[in-house]
């Protein structure tokens, strides 16, 4: 790996976004390259100061319960859109199903002698 691959890659890996892989080669080029390993350092300290110092909002209530609300009614909309897989077949399709596939490929005829 070099510096300018790893510099592309650090806001990531302090986010504990890389892949494993990735990861376990960055952190081996920042124990070799003390450049990269200082610049690591200074990214990781200036997260910690920017997270200590912001400020911090509270949600007002009536804003939660509404978007709260609104996230029910999309997962509502998308289930009842699912919904159709979701339904029982007719029995006499459920038998017929069940009888073709128990009796194999190339059995037809005795499925069709079932399904009457």
């Amino acid at each position: 790996m070099n510096c300018e691959l790893i510099r592309r890659w650090l806001g990531a890996y302090l986010d504990g976004e890389l892949e494993l892989t990735r990861r376990l080669d960055l952190e081996a080029h920042l124990a070799a390259c003390s450049t990269c390993k200082t610049a690591a350092e200074e990214a990781a300290n200036f997260e910690s100061w920017v997270r200590v110092n912001m400020p911090v909002y509270k949600t007002p209530p009536e804003l939660k319960a509404r978007i709260q609300a609104s996230l029910r009614r999309e997962f509502q909309i998308q289930i009842e859109s699912l919904s159709h897989f979701w339904r029982p077949w007719p029995a006499r399709r459920r038998s017929w199903c069940w009888a073709s596939f128990s009796l194999g490929p190339g059995s037809r005829s005795q499925t069709a002698k079932i399904k009457n």
